[in-house]
C-alpha cells in the first residue's frame, strides 16, 4: 500500500476523499493539535504548526504523493498569506528535500476570473510556488458542491429550506458549471493512478444559470419561496458594508465575478482523466433528494 501525505483532511472535500481513498493508500494526515481524528489502521496523524511548520522527516518515508487541500477562504483571516502562501512554499520545499514524486495542489477557479481579493491573491501566489516541483497537479475546481457541504450551493439549499425569501444577486442569468465533490475525488484518484501533471480546470459537464439551480431547489423540494433579484450597483453597496466589519458572506471580487459567464467545454479534460463529469443538473438533485 502506497503512502500519501494529505492536508486539509478535517474540511469538506478532505473528509470525502479520504473516506474514498483509504483502502488503497495509506494516508498521512498533517492536522493541528485539536482537530478531529478517525481511529483506523491505513490513516495516521502528524501534528504540526501550520503557522510554523516544522516537518517531521519519518513522514515522508517512502511517500509517493502529497496531496495539498488545506486553505483559509476568508479573505479577512489575519494569517490567509502564511497559511495559503507561506505554509505552501515550505511545503514544496520539504517534498522535493525528501524525493516526494509527485505534488497534488487544490486550487480555485476563481484565479481566472476577473475579481481581486486576498483568497484569489493567495492562491495565485501558491500556485507559483507548486509549480517549482517539477511533477505537479494543480486543480481548480469550480463551486463545488456535494452532501455535507455548508457553503455554496449547500448553502443556497439550507436557505431555501428555511427563509421565505431567496435573494438573487442581478438577473440570475450568470452561467455557472458547478462540480461534485465526488468527480473532483475522480480526478485525484485518476492522478495517482495515471502520473497525471500541468494545470487543469475542472468543471461538470454542462453549465447552469444562478436562477436554474434556485428553480431545482424549489422544485426537489416543493417548496415556494419569493425570489428576490438585488440589483448589482446595490450588491457592491453591500459587499462595500460588509468588509467594513471584515464580515466575508459577500465581496466586492464575488459580484465582480458574478458578472462573467462560467462556461466550460470539458471534454479534453474528461479524457485527461479518464472520466466522466456529473451533470450538474442531476448532482444537485441527487444531494437534495
Amino acid at each position: 500500500m502506497r503512502n500519501i501525505i494529505l492536508t486539509g483532511g478535517s474540511g469538506f472535500l478532505g473528509r470525502h476523499l479520504i473516506k474514498q481513498i483509504k483502502m488503497s493508500y495509506h494516508i498521512r494526515c498533517l492536522v493541528r493539535s485539536d482537530s478531529p481524528r478517525d481511529h483506523d489502521p491505513n490513516i495516521e496523524y502528524y501534528e504540526i504548526d501550520f503557522l510554523n511548520p516544522v516537518f517531521n522527516k519519518n513522514m515522508f518515508n517512502e511517500t509517493f504523493a502529497i496531496i495539498h487541500i488545506l486553505s483559509i477562504k476568508s479573505s479577512y483571516h489575519p494569517d490567509i498569506f502564511k497559511i495559503n502562501v507561506d505554509f505552501t512554499k515550505k511545503f514544496v520545499e520539504a517534498a522535493l528535500l525528501n524525493n516526494v514524486k509527485k505534488f497534488i495542489y487544490i486550487s480555485s477557479e476563481t484565479v481566472q476570473l476577473p475579481g481581486k481579493d486576498n483568497y484569489t491573491s493567495s492562491k495565485k501566489k501558491a500556485e507559483q510556488e507548486v509549480i517549482k516541483h517539477s511533477n505537479h497537479l494543480i486543480l481548480r475546481p469550480t463551486v463545488i458542491y456535494g452532501q455535507g457541504n455548508k457553503s455554496d450551493i449547500g448553502l443556497l439549499i439550507e436557505l431555501v429550506k428555511r427563509l421565505p425569501v431567496v435573494p438573487v444577486i442581478g438577473n440570475g442569468k450568470q452561467l455557472i458549471q458547478p462540480i461534485s465533490v465526488e468527480d473532483v475525488i475522480k480526478c485525484i484518484n485518476s492522478a495517482l493512478l495515471y502520473d497525471i501533471s500541468g494545470i487543469h480546470l475542472i468543471a461538470g459537464k454542462n453549465s447552469l444559470t444562478y436562477r436554474d439551480i434556485v428553480n431545482l431547489i424549489l422544485k426537489t423540494l416543493g417548496k415556494r419561496r419569493i425570489v428576490v433579484h438585488i440589483p448589482i450597483a446595490i450588491s457592491y453597496l453591500i459587499a462595500k458594508l460588509f468588509s467594513l466589519f471584515k464580515i466575508p458572506f459577500l465581496q466586492k471580487s464575488q459580484v465582480d465575478n458574478l458578472k462573467v459567464d462560467k462556461e466550460y467545454i470539458v471534454d479534453e479534460t474528461e479524457k485527461i482523466f479518464r472520466l466522466k463529469f456529473t451533470e450538474p443538473r442531476e448532482g444537485i438533485y441527487k444531494i437534495i433528494r
